[in-house]
């Protein structure tokens, strides 16, 4: 569940250098001082920028998650590796019945989701805030999402 801690008091409290943090991440300073500032661009960066950051703080995704993160939903977990692809993407993509009607309310081209959804290594360009939506459409909860990556490089989300 999101903290009561904001991503820039985490950072002030550990006395990060966000230039340093931002260019380790993959964000100019400028838009490293935007998602630190500003709540609301957090759901602008990737998911790989995301567990980036939290990788690089060494705190769990959760504690830096917005207010407005769907955490609903429940009982995704990931599944054992298939012949025709592998983890999350592939589940995700397994689980909507109608890729262009998603697509659509997420506001993205039927492509695009597509892409995303082809792979892991491609989803984690996925914007948070659309992976936020498509954990809303499908009722699941985004930290459940979360947790399948953190997992996978052995951590765990709480």
């Amino acid at each position: 569940m999101p903290s009561d801690h904001s991503l820039q008091s985490i950072l002030d409290s550990r006395g990060v250098n966000w230039v340093q943090l931002g260019a380790l991440i993959g964000l100019t300073p400028e838009e490293f001082a935007d998602v630190a500032t500003h709540e609301g661009q957090l759901w602008n960066v990737s998911l790989g920028t995301f567990l980036r950051l939290a990788v690089a703080l060494d705190t769990s995704p959760a504690a830096f998650l917005p207010e407005t993160a769907y955490l609903d939903g429940d009982h995704y977990k990931a599944r054992a590796p298939h012949d025709v692809g592998f983890g999350l993407a592939y589940d995700l993509a397994q689980m909507i019945p109608d890729q262009a009607a998603i697509a659509d309310a997420l506001g993205c081209s039927e492509a695009i989701l597509g892409w995303w959804l082809e792979n892991d290594a491609y989803l984690t360009e996925m914007p948070l805030s659309i992976l936020n939506k498509l954990c809303r459409h499908l009722d699941i909860s985004l930290l459940e999402v979360l947790g399948t990556f953190w997992h996978g490089i052995g951590r765990s989300i709480d």
